[in-house]
């Protein structure tokens, strides 16, 4: 079985794992109101592509033009391709969050 690993270096708040299958890939965000090295305290989601929006420590307020939804670990929200840009902001000090879309390869 492959290993898929993380490109990037950390030093942002995302990690991309691109998968073997053009068709999915993988991303990690780690979002912190404490600090500012290698966290950041928001990430924006573009429009466009559907998503499986995973959370698995802390809670995080996902909000858009329209709406706004408060998930925490161990709940997830699908978004559709139809669906604004999405800004994810964490609800308490930190929150992980994997991002599951179409690949960009």
């Amino acid at each position: 079985m492959p290993v898929v690993r993380a490109d990037g270096d950390g030093r942002d708040n995302r990690r991309l794992y691109r998968t073997p299958e053009a068709e999915f890939e993988l991303t990690r965000l780690h979002l912190d109101t404490t600090s500012s090295g290698a966290s950041a305290s928001t990430a924006t989601l573009a429009a466009g592509d559907p998503r499986i929006v995973l959370y698995t420590a802390g809670s995080t307020v996902l909000s858009s033009q329209c709406d706004s939804l408060e998930l925490s670990a161990g709940q997830s929200a699908w978004l559709p391709a139809s669906n604004p840009a999405v800004t994810l902001a964490p609800a308490q000090q930190h929150a992980q969050v994997f991002v599951a879309t179409i690949g960009s390869g």
